[in-house]
């Protein structure tokens, strides 16, 4: 799935296409495009239903939520979810399917999240043992390597958690959300980002080992387009 800036990313562009929000609803907007991530288990927050919870590739079930939640996808809080759940299905869409294919032990094709063992990445004609694939050198990596590009690029803004009582009904409307563990992973992740953007070098291109930085660029703005246009 896109990393958290990314998806943050992808809220400023659509914010900059919606209505104008005053200052709480923008930033109940970004949290709720970033909160599905900020838990333990993303079973239940990313609404994987149970024929693709088994798989590798984990589409949202983005009807699942609409049906739960759909009455209410014009508050800001509720649709920055749902464009945070529309990003990731893009990305396994547009994305994964266009560079990525996934093998057993036999390098046969495989889906299956627990059979997959081997990852190929098409434009390097290049196959990767799945466990060094999702790793710091490689794909979890480029996450690192481009979360400052991309705060710097979007200018993103991180959520904070001064609601009133009135705000926080809409927000617990959602009741996949374990709130006894966000509000510290929320806390983690904002220092961790803020350490990248210190160190990162201004304007500078990152270079990728993996990932194809305009394509990820031209998802966070299709999938922006979307998001405004619901």
């Amino acid at each position: 799935m896109p990393s958290y800036v990314i998806h943050l990313s992808c809220a400023k562009r659509a914010l900059e296409m919606l209505p104008e929000m005053n200052a709480q609803e923008q930033n109940a907007f970004f949290l709720g495009n970033m909160i599905a991530d900020m838990c333990r288990d993303k079973h239940y927050t990313h609404f994987w239903n149970d024929v693709t919870y088994d798989k590798l590739v984990r589409r949202p079930d983005l009807d699942w939520f609409l049906q739960k939640y759909g009455d209410a996808l014009q508050e800001p809080y509720v649709r920055g979810y749902y464009a945070h759940l529309l990003l990731d299905y893009n990305f396994l869409d547009l994305y994964w399917d266009r560079h990525f294919r996934f093998y057993n032990a036999q390098k046969q094709p495989e889906v299956l999240y627990d059979a997959v063992t081997f990852v190929e990445v098409l434009e390097q004609q290049q196959m990767y043992d799945r466990q060094e694939f999702f790793s710091k050198k490689w794909y979890y990596g480029d996450y690192d390597r481009m979360n400052a590009y991309f705060a710097n690029r979007y200018n993103v803004m991180f959520p904070n958690l001064e609601f009133n009582a009135k705000e926080w009904e809409r927000i617990r409307r959602i009741t996949e959300i374990d709130w006894d563990y966000a509000p510290e992973a929320m806390e983690r992740t904002k220092a961790q980002l803020s350490q990248s953007v210190a160190i990162a070098k201004p304007g500078i291109i990152p270079q990728l080992q993996i990932f194809v930085l305009p394509e990820l660029e031209q998802l966070v703005e299709v999938t922006a387009k979307k998001v405004a246009e619901i």
